[in-house]
């Protein structure tokens, strides 16, 4: 299987995103799946309130699930999910044919984004003729008795790891002291591989630096590849022969 992780420039309006999206599907369209970092259509960003309207991400699925149908392209997507007056951070599948297999709600939320988003409650795996997917968001990766509680169960293959994190952020702030090690815990108690895709850059704090960085962590437990910090590219990992290739 080939899998593409998308570190793409964030931009500050969900059409500046959409039309990278979109873009992306379409140039790699020889990929088996791709996978697109946290809030990809919005961005995570000061001016997210004002983008986060319902008929503005229903506009964008519509254009991401077209272009999935015409590259033949499955994708993992995240987004700000509007749901009975209330919004969740989103990550979704949407399959070949357009459709959303499934959506993954954020459960472990950080101080700033619990201001504007809503909790999620658990975890699913989604079944597909390329493996069991599942995921988890972020700085989720801290909260590993829960993710292994949610998934031990369902033997998930791959799990994503969509993010916005930077390498500063371990030592400023202690008590998420390091999503990677907590990664490969993960990986190892459920003998699946991580793929993480991360930002490669802030809109906010656009001199920040070790962002990007994305990493694929065996069943074992080990990095086996990592993509660049700091730039976006397209990295084509190869499930078969653990090797990558940026694009």
């Amino acid at each position: 299987m080939k899998v593409g992780i998308a570190q793409m420039p964030m931009s500050w309006t969900v059409e500046e995103n959409t039309k990278t999206i979109c873009n992306t599907i379409a140039e790699n369209r020889d990929l088996d799946i791709l996978v697109f970092p946290e809030l990809t259509i919005t961005g995570f960003h000061r001016d997210i309130k004002n983008q986060a309207q319902q008929h503005v991400i229903e506009n964008s699925l519509n254009e991401i699930s077209t272009q999935c149908q015409q590259s033949n392209t499955l994708i993992f997507v995240g987004y700000p999910l509007i749901e009975n007056s209330k919004i969740y951070n989103a990550y979704a599948a949407i399959n070949k044919l357009g459709y959303s297999e499934i959506v993954w709600r954020k459960v472990g939320l950080t101080p700033s984004e619990s201001t504007f988003f809503e909790s999620g409650d658990k975890r699913a795996v989604f079944e597909h003729e390329l493996g069991t997917f599942s995921a988890y968001l972020c700085c989720e990766a801290n909260d590993i008795n829960w993710v292994i509680e949610q998934l031990s169960s369902k033997s998930p293959s791959h799990v994503l790891w969509p993010s916005y994190i930077g390498q500063a952020e371990s030592s400023v702030n202690a008590e998420h002291a390091n999503y990677e090690a907590d990664s490969k815990r993960i990986a190892r108690s459920l003998s699946a591989m991580v793929i993480q895709c991360n930002w490669p850059h802030s809109l906010n704090n656009p001199n920040n630096s070790g962002l990007g960085g994305s990493i694929i962590i065996s069943s074992n437990g080990d990095v086996i590849a990592q993509l660049p910090f700091d730039e976006t590219c397209v990295g084509v990992f190869d499930t078969t022969t653990q090797k990558l290739m940026m694009r």
